[in-house]
């Protein structure tokens, strides 16, 4: 699967923000089957396709943000990404403990408040605590130690406000359970 603001493929009719290689060709999805906006982050996750960025629509349905893709219709995760920020998106992907970890630019997963970051277990949304104070752009998980690993323009995780040993500025990892400071990063 590619994803992205404008997929221009010579063959294709279309330009596309999605579609996948078939093996010897790429796939042409239909109109109904297209974000209204660019697909921003991708992952598979319990044989379904997950798609995120700051779309609102696939042909005539709604969709907040994310949206799931089972090989032959779409569907709605929990109520979508919403919460009151420009530039709403889920940006990053990972599959952590058996669920899947979304992070980017929001407030609300489905209706749980989840600052920037929300854990999916196939049925329903989780917070990780209460998330960051700003965005989160990246995440990937050290299968060695177990830890997830989230990186962004924030200074602090959301809990840290009454344990502020676990402050955390760019980086943070979770183990599970809560959120440590990676290191002491600067803007220098």
């Amino acid at each position: 699967y590619v994803g992205g603001t404008s997929i221009q493929i010579e063959y294709l009719s279309n330009s596309l923000k999605l579609t996948r290689w078939e093996g010897d060709h790429w796939h042409e999805y239909q109109y109904d089957e297209i974000p209204n906006n660019m697909v921003v982050s991708l992952k598979k996750f319990k044989d379904k396709l997950y798609v995120g960025g700051p779309f609102m629509e696939i042909g005539e349905s709604s969709y907040k943000r994310i949206a799931c893709w089972n090989d032959t219709i779409w569907s709605d995760v929990g109520g979508g990404l919403t919460g009151g920020f420009a530039g709403m998106q889920a940006r990053a992907m990972v599959e952590y403990n058996g669920d899947l970890i979304v992070a980017g630019t929001f407030a609300y997963a489905g209706s749980v408040l989840a600052m920037h970051i929300a854990r999916w277990d196939g049925s329903s949304w989780h917070s990780l605590c209460k998330g960051f104070d700003s965005h989160v752009f990246t995440l990937t998980v050290d299968t060695i130690n177990n830890w997830l690993y989230a990186g962004g323009i924030f200074d602090y995780t959301l809990d840290s406000l009454s344990h502020p040993d676990i402050n955390a500025r760019y980086i943070a990892r979770w183990d599970g359970t809560k959120w440590y400071a990676v290191g002491n990063l600067t803007d220098n």
